[in-house]
């Protein structure tokens, strides 16, 4: 997302719903993400159920702690 407000505004709904969401941005885009979590199969089951209830398109990435 380039728009800040709108990520925040996603963070807090899903925050909100019980999601541990987090924003990270770089080159000026603003990602909404939501974890960590330890298995694959949870996180795809999550990626999912996001999709459902969310109508959220995502995708499962292997977390990377924030460096600083």
């Amino acid at each position: 997302m380039s728009n800040r407000a709108n990520a925040d505004n996603l963070q807090k709904t899903l925050r909100t719903q019980g999601y541990n969401a987090y924003i990270r941005t770089a080159d000026g885009v603003n990602r909404v993400f939501v974890g960590p979590l330890i298995e694959r199969a949870e996180a795809d089951r999550l990626r999912d159920q996001l999709d459902k209830q969310q109508k959220l398109k995502g995708i499962v990435v292997r977390f990377q702690p924030e460096r600083g």
